[in-house]
């Protein structure tokens, strides 16, 4: 079915809005609240078996990396 993520951080939890897995690409995005309004953020990157890693779009403000690893 259905892939879904959930970002942490020490505001709290969230759910991704959408996460889409083809072959070794993965795209997540997930909406904040930023100074009071939606931010969309869109983690586009790639998947091998230890990491994944890629850039992020911070609702056309700002782009970034990104990077995680399994956790053991």
């Amino acid at each position: 079915g259905k892939l879904v993520a959930v970002g942490k951080s020490p505001q709290g939890e969230r759910p991704y809005d959408s996460v889409a897995v083809e072959g070794s690409k993965i795209t997540l995005v997930i909406t904040i609240s930023y100074n009071g309004s939606p931010m969309v953020i869109t983690y586009n990157g790639t998947i091998d078996r230890t990491k994944m890693e890629g850039e992020a779009d911070y609702g056309g403000l700002a782009t970034g990396t990104w990077s995680a690893v399994a956790r053991k």
